[in-house]
């Protein structure tokens, strides 16, 4: 079978993070599993990527409503460039990571049956990203949903969402996974205070980065390490015990895991109306043997 794995907007830091790692080892999966697969990807980013056929788009640096105009036309057209590409591929099933629906995506779904994977509760996500990006998102997710051939949730409560059970679709539960054979458990350090380290993205209020300012204030005696964020990231005044490292790439974070007590996990899934989720970064902590604290 010839597989198109098609993400529609993926940044940068997703594609080097946990999304990313998720993405190639499916990918990886498939083919031990006899099958040729292959990654499309829309991106905002300057992107060189080992055997993925990369779209990126741009817009003009102009005041902000003329830029989201030009951006969403760049897009389209870098959308329209990327579903030629899978056609000439011709793909046996196309596996679609759910994204924001821009023009022409109707036509991806004539190429061949499409799958389409549903990570988040994308109505109350795109609700909390401002009224533009939620009113495209409600008006326009039917488009991509009606024409699936069948939906791959990451969770059973995404599985039974009413948004979702309203079209009826053929629907398989498909949690994040990870490689158990690429880690091994650390030795525990000997700190003399406890660390803790939070792995997450900018732009994100469900990750609840927010949530451990108030936590260094109150227990100085803990050193908390950020992994993601940058002081302006964060915009206030930080606790001395809260140490920002920015982006890292996996190995820095491994690195700096092997002095960590304790990892955090997601902490506001609620933000987005969630209870239930498969993070990558809680699996691949407790598959370094570190204890997680979770909401």
């Amino acid at each position: 079978m010839r597989i198109a794995y098609v993400a529609v907007h993926l940044e940068r830091a997703l594609m080097q993070g946990g999304v990313g790692r998720k993405i190639t080892t499916q990918i990886q999966l498939w083919q031990q599993a006899g099958h040729q697969s292959r990654l499309f990807l829309l991106t905002p980013d300057e992107l060189s990527l080992e055997n993925v056929s990369v779209f990126r788009f741009d817009a003009p640096q102009t005041i902000a409503p003329l830029r989201l105009l030009f951006r969403e036309g760049a897009r389209s057209r870098a959308l329209s460039a990327l579903i030629a590409s899978v056609q000439e591929y011709h793909p046996d099933v196309i596996y679609f990571r759910y994204g924001l629906f821009a023009w022409p995506l109707p036509r991806l779904f004539r190429v061949a049956p499409v799958v389409v994977e549903i990570n988040s509760n994308d109505v109350d996500e795109y609700r909390s990203r401002g009224p533009f990006f939620y009113s495209v998102n409600r008006l326009t997710r039917g488009q991509i949903l009606r024409r699936a051939a069948g939906l791959a949730p990451a969770s059973y409560e995404l599985a039974t969402l009413p948004a979702n059970l309203a079209f009826q679709k053929p629907v398989k539960v498909i949690s994040n996974g990870i490689d158990l054979s690429r880690l091994s458990p650390l030795e525990a350090p000997q700190n003399a205070h406890p660390r803790l380290a939070f792995v997450g993205s900018p732009g994100y209020g469900w990750h609840g980065v927010d949530k451990l300012l108030p936590l260094a204030r109150q227990f100085p005696d803990l050193e908390i390490e950020v992994i993601g964020y940058r002081p302006q990231d964060l915009g206030a005044e930080l606790p001395p015990n809260l140490h920002l490292h920015g982006f890292m790439q996996p190995a820095q974070v491994q690195a700096l895991f092997k002095g960590v007590d304790v990892a955090i996990g997601t902490l506001a899934l609620h933000r987005k109306n969630m209870q239930e989720a498969s993070p990558l970064k809680v699996r691949e902590a407790l598959g370094l043997g570190l204890p997680v604290i979770l909401a």
